[in-house]
């Protein structure tokens, strides 16, 4: 049996529609997966014993010193590691 070049002509776009339909598929289910687990509450969750912590890097990054609720602190008290 022999085949025609019209039946090879449509094979190829037969293969490269599903190809296409293939890829297509493959974002949107890569969309899906993205959207899905990118899409939560973005926050950060700190302690109330971090909050000193936190306070106090705040005041060395803005201002340079150790400031605990606009008090410049002299004690060594709230810093463990220095």
């Amino acid at each position: 049996m022999r085949i025609g070049k019209r039946q090879i002509m449509d094979e190829k776009v037969s293969n490269q529609k599903m190809i296409w339909f293939v890829t297509i598929l493959i974002f949107i289910g890569n969309l899906a997966l993205r959207f899905g687990t990118g899409n939560y509450e973005k926050c950060i969750g700190v302690y109330a014993d971090e909050l000193r912590y936190l306070h106090i890097s705040r005041s060395l990054f803005e201002s340079g010193r150790m400031l605990m609720r606009g008090g410049v602190q002299t004690s060594k008290k709230y810093c463990t590691l220095c």
